[in-house]
């Protein structure tokens, strides 16, 4: 099976684009020993040299890699029915993950439920927040498929380098989900799981999300439990805000298509925080490949 894999940033160790590297597409390890990264962040003679620079404050995207078949098949790519994924950076050579965004259903693109072809557009942009520390850091794109096994999470990782003059690890910032897998004495049987035939709804998903609708894929949160990396100390005053996203959209064709959302975004605050001071949200629904960008606020009310 093709599995999936970026093409850009170039991955540790990647092998060529072509179908010959699919064995690179495995998912982590079902008991966590690989993870993160399928352990090549500190494996011997794998370079870890940046292999793109990337501006702090500025647009950067990851591309997955696509069929690459020139028979039509499923060539460098099984999509299994798209997916979520996050775009995230490690400051502490993959000890903890801060999600810089997160991309809810649609990942792979244009994906139908049951099917493993992808649409041809394949790239993801996202923000690198300005305060992003400067210096070498690391990559990592994760993906939790619709169908297929419940105990699989995929991740590829880069070497980058951030240009600017921030110092900030984005300590405020999210922890990219982990789940799909055990690892021990963190993440056991039965937690931070996935369901199939859903696309995953991040239960900390950050303030820069796209939400992907697509027909036939609902969304589902992942089952309970430490979904983050073993090293992150968990923030016991993490609450969750909720922000709705409601957009009634009619296709330039014939047909016509209503999209309603509701949307959770954790963020790191003071259980008694009134939200006084609310920071924009800024989202990206897109609907039929089309990107239609709103900003939102947290509209918690006092009691």
């Amino acid at each position: 099976m093709a599995h999936a894999r970026i093409k850009y940033p170039r991955p540790l160790a990647a092998p060529t684009d072509g179908a010959g590297g699919n064995f690179y597409n495995e998912p982590l390890k079902p008991d966590g020993r690989d993870f993160p990264c399928k352990g090549l962040h500190k494996k011997a003679g794998v370079s870890k040299t940046p292999t793109t620079t990337w501006t702090a404050g500025q647009e950067a995207y990851f591309e997955i890699l696509g069929h690459n078949s020139a028979g039509g098949g499923e060539g460098s790519l099984a999509a299994h029915s798209g997916g979520s994924c996050q775009a995230s950076l490690s400051f502490d050579d993959g000890e903890t993950w801060k999600v810089l965004h997160s991309y809810h259903g649609g990942c792979p693109r244009g994906v139908r439920l049951g099917s493993n072809m992808a649409g041809p557009n394949q790239t993801f942009s996202f923000l690198v927040p300005e305060q992003t520390r400067t210096g070498t850091a690391l990559f990592s794109w994760t993906w939790i498929a619709v169908t297929g096994n419940r105990n699989e999470m995929f991740q590829n990782c880069a070497s980058v380098m951030i240009d600017g003059s921030g110092a900030s690890m984005l300590e405020d910032f999210p922890d990219m989900f982990v789940g799909d897998m055990n690892i021990a004495g963190h993440i056991g049987p039965g937690e931070c799981r996935s369901s199939s035939r859903t696309a995953l709804e991040y239960p900390n998903p950050g303030n820069s999300i796209t939400i992907d609708e697509v027909p036939s894929i609902p969304f589902k949160k992942p089952t309970a439990g430490k979904c983050y990396s073993k090293a992150t100390v968990n923030n016991a005053t993490m609450t969750t805000l909720s922000t709705t996203v409601t957009s009634t959209l009619t296709s330039s064709s014939s047909s016509s298509s209503s999209s309603s959302s509701t949307v959770s975004t954790a963020q790191t605050t003071d259980t008694g925080a009134k939200c006084e001071n609310p920071t924009p949200t800024v989202f990206s629904l897109v609907v039929n490949d089309a990107n239609y960008p709103c900003t939102c606020t947290c509209e918690k009310r006092k009691p």
